[in-house]
Formats: structure tokens, C-alpha cells, sequence
């Protein structure tokens, strides 16, 4: 995988953007729409065995979009069910990327805590080139349900 781009997963495996019926976008769309969009933090550096990724607080309105989700799509548990409960972050590195001096390094880990808001639900896939990118944008709260392609 490429260029995937910084996220906080909701809901992973999951249909591929052509799959989508018209039903399915209505359902995100109102789970979207339910929630208004919010403040959150990128918090700190944190780590599992086999990941590096930043912490995000409040953890709650992820948790809640990842359980509306769930609920709506149980055919698609998040990671496939290899998991217990999710723990909204984002990803840095992974495996082989791990032991490479440069992300436990990184000026970047200076700017932390960093303030950003949620303001949609994406569904991001994998392009023909590798490149993964946005095929369908929900927007939170208020205004437009659903944004783009």
C-alpha cells in the first residue's frame, strides 16, 4: 500500500466505493449527520508491539461514529474482528517501518498536542496508481449529508 493518507479508521475492511448501493450512502450519510462535527486533539506518540501512531482525545466521538457504523454494517467488523474494542489513533508507522530512526525522530513529534476538528466521515480506497484517496466524503452535523463523487 501507498500513500495512504493520515486517517482515524471507523470502520476497516470495508465495501469498496463502487459496492456502495445508494441504500448504504444513505446510511452513512445519516450516522454522519447525527454527529455534529467536532474538536480533537492529536495528543502524543503511543506505540503497540507492531505500530507507532499518535493518541487522539476525546476518544468518544470516534468511538461513537465506529459503533453506529458497526452497528449499521455488521457484515464489516473493524479489522475483520481481530480486534477487541478500537482505539480511535492514527497510524505512523508499521512493521518494517519501525525500526527506521527517522519516525521515532521525527521534528514532527514536537507539534504535539495539535488541535483539529472532525467535520466528515471519508471512505478512502485504493486507486489503479497504489494511491489511496477519498471516493466518497459524509459531512458531519449540519449541512450537506454527502459531499463529492
Amino acid at each position: 500500500m501507498l500513500g495512504v493518507p493520515g486517517h482515524v479508521t471507523l470502520l476497516y475492511p470495508f465495501k469498496v466505493p463502487e459496492e456502495l448501493s445508494s441504500a448504504d450512502r444513505r446510511r452513512i450519510a445519516a450516522i454522519a449527520v447525527a454527529e455534529p462535527a467536532f474538536a480533537f486533539r492529536l495528543e502524543r506518540r503511543a506505540s503497540w508491539p507492531d505500530t507507532v501512531y499518535v493518541a487522539l482525545e476525546p476518544e468518544a466521538p470516534f468511538l461513537r461514529l465506529h459503533r453506529r457504523l458497526a452497528a449499521a454494517f455488521p457484515e464489516y467488523p473493524v479489522y475483520g474482528g481481530a480486534i477487541g474494542e478500537l482505539v480511535p489513533h492514527v497510524t505512523v508507522a508499521e512493521g518494517a517501518c519501525l525500526d527506521d530512526p527517522t519516525v521515532i525522530g521525527a521534528a514532527a513529534w514536537s507539534e504535539l498536542p495539535s488541535a483539529c476538528v472532525a467535520s466528515a466521515i471519508e471512505l478512502i480506497a485504493e486507486g489503479e496508481n497504489g494511491r489511496w484517496q477519498t471516493a466518497r466524503r459524509f459531512k458531519l452535523g449540519d449541512g450537506p449529508a454527502m459531499l463529492g463523487p
